[in-house]
């Protein structure tokens, strides 16, 4: 399990945090950039429901001091169905505005949750290398999920405490000026401790975030690996590995927990200053015949719209930096630079139709990173069209490397690439498995059926599918486990055997052709009936494609034309056949594994 979960480019110094924090601005309203409109006619919707708000304070003043107090039916009747109305209106505006933002917000994290994919499946192989599949998975879920919390719920409640905090204090401004300005004044010590602890609260909040996603990578990789660690007893280790994550997010939760109950009576405090400043000035104005009655009360009712505003701001405002630190972390995520052959057409595209599947390697070295050991060290070979090449080699020789690099799933630093003469770099990536097709060790199923398995989203004629399927003698293997080609499999296929797997990845990449084959120890963990399987495809079904087959049995080299032996990145040596006697010397020098 990974301990440095966190990549030292998502964490910011503090040099830049005023800078990363405008940067995270600038992506929060690229999000909503889209819904703009939307977006502001909610937010005026809310406005106006403020603005109502605030005259309801002033008709509750008047309902009691020219209404009731004086006992005047008709005022009182008049004022109260006014009172009525602004409430009404206020509830109205605000719910019709809120549900606009809701709307827009949920169609913003749509866009970016399919921009986050898109972008994902754009990054070279090499991120996927070096980045835990935890990180990934909360980048995708979490942190998206955090925004989407604040956009649908907070960001309401927050435009509502604001605007009402500010229209209540320039209704006190205007309408009632002399202690107005004095009740105004005293937010102030409120307004100052939401804007000074929000750095604090950034800080805390990038803590837990942190933490809470060391714990869901530790719950991926817990599940992910649940057949390792019951096979070697691992259980304990494993729960002493995750209190680790779990101990420093109680220890992260525990120091916020500590600042939220030294803040928050604070902040109760500072938010009910207008309150008693209105009810101490006001009734004192009142008394002395210098304030009207009516007057009084608005005031204290504006006072008291200062104090939940405050609160809900103060509240709201660690929804917000919560948000703000998770739109930071994706918004790094979508700045990791994409393939660049994904987004770059050749300028001669090379007609897949007129190739025929010759393979030219020149002098191509190539490493993992710039402070790895080459992988390769200028590789050179030739093979041609219609070829059948066995490649051998201990672990680390290059084998997988050299079939990667083929297939573009690598760029190599040195050297060239050659298929019919054409540099390889002439063929988009996108284009690549129309020309290559390839089976690994692994075969990779998705939770699907095994017909989308198959076609991967093309449209294939279901004779077509159904005759390749039971040439490879897929159908007759699915028919023992009473499956079909609609049969639905588990993630992984793991309803399948090993053999299965391997004849349905088979299947698909002669389903989809390609002149070069390349077969990544696809023989090395099945039976001998699924190996027989595959080896009658290879004679039957390949004769005019280029293979490529990594393989470490001698009955699936000895049907090979050559068979190249890789050693430390180079190749060693090549020969036509194998005999018993040298592949059991080879196995016993270490050079077959």
């Amino acid at each position: 399990m990974s301990d440095n979960f966190i990549n030292p480019d998502e964490q910011s110094k503090p040099s830049d945090q005023l800078k990363n924090f405008r940067q995270t601005l600038l992506v929060l309203g690229k999000i909503i950039y889209p819904y703009r409109f939307s977006f502001l006619w909610g937010i005026s919707l809310i406005f106006f429901s403020s603005v109502a708000i605030v005259f309801s304070g002033k008709f509750l003043g008047l309902l009691i001091s020219q209404g009731i107090s004086v006992k005047n039916k008709l005022m009182s009747l008049q004022y109260a169905i006014g009172l009525l109305i602004l409430e009404l209106s206020a509830l109205l505006l605000n719910w019709w505005g809120r549900t606009i933002l809701l709307k827009a917000s949920s169609l913003s994290i749509h866009q970016v949750r399919l921009a986050m994919i898109s972008h994902l499946q754009k990054l070279p192989i090499s991120y996927f290398d070096k980045t835990p599949q935890g990180r990934l998975i909360v980048r995708l879920g979490h942190d998206i999920e955090s925004v989407e919390s604040f956009l649908n719920k907070g960001l309401g409640y927050l435009l509502t405490a604001f605007l009402t905090a500010i229209v209540t204090c320039l209704a006190l401004v205007i309408l009632i000026p002399f202690p107005g300005i004095f009740v105004a004044i005293s937010s102030l010590p409120a307004w100052l401790f939401i804007f000074f602890t929000q750095k604090k609260l950034r800080e805390i909040d990038r803590l837990i975030s942190t933490s809470s996603a060391q714990v869901n990578a530790g719950l991926s990789e817990n599940i992910e690996g649940i057949e390792v660690i019951k096979s070697y007893n691992l259980e304990n280790w494993s729960l002493r590995e995750f209190q680790k994550k779990t101990g420093l997010f109680l220890k992260n939760y525990l120091k916020a927990l500590k600042f939220f109950i030294t803040t928050r009576p604070v902040l109760g405090f500072v938010c009910g200053l207008p309150v008693v400043v209105a009810l101490g000035l006001g009734g004192l104005m009142s008394l002395q015949g210098t304030l009207e009655t009516a007057l009084a009360i608005a005031l204290l009712r504006y006072a008291e719209n200062f104090y939940r505003p405050l609160m809900e701001l103060g509240m709201e405002v660690l929804e917000l930096q919560n948000a703000l630190t998770n739109v930071e972390r994706f918004s790094l995520f979508l700045e990791t630079p994409a393939d660049k052959d994904l987004t770059l057409t050749p300028s001669t595209p090379i007609p897949l139709k007129d190739i025929k599947g010759s393979i030219l390697f020149k002098s191509v070295s190539f490493r993992y990173g710039k402070n790895s050991l080459p992988a390769l060290q200028g590789l050179s070979f030739s093979i041609k069209a219609g070829e059948k090449i066995g490649i051998v080699g201990a672990t680390g020789s290059g084998k997988t490397t050299t079939i990667s690099l083929l297939a573009r799933l690598y760029d190599f630093q040195e050297g060239e690439i050659l298929i019919d003469e054409h540099p390889l770099s002439l063929f988009s990536k996108e284009n690549i498995p129309e020309l290559i097709g390839m089976v690994s060790q692994e075969a990779v199923i998705f939770a699907s059926s095994i017909w989308n398995n198959l076609c991967l989203g093309k449209k294939f004629d279901k004779s077509h599918v159904e005759k390749i399927a039971q040439e490879t003698g897929l159908i007759e293997s699915l028919n023992r486990s009473q499956k079909t080609l609609y049969s639905s499999l588990y993630e992984g296929g793991k309803d399948l055997s090993t053999g299965q797997r391997q004849i349905l990845a088979l299947t698909r990449v002669l389903l989809h052709g390609g002149k070069i084959i390349i077969l990544d120890e696809a023989t090395s963990n099945i039976d001998h009936d699924s190996e027989q399987l595959i080896k009658k495809a290879l004679n039957n079904f390949f004769k005019h494609q280029t293979c490529l087959i990594v393989a470490h049995r001698l009955e699936t080299l000895q049907s090979c034309d050559r068979i190249f032996f890789f050693k430390e990145g180079k190749l060693l040596e090549e020969r036509t056949s194998l005999s018993a006697e040298e592949f059991i010397q080879l196995k016993n020098n270490s050079m077959i594994e």
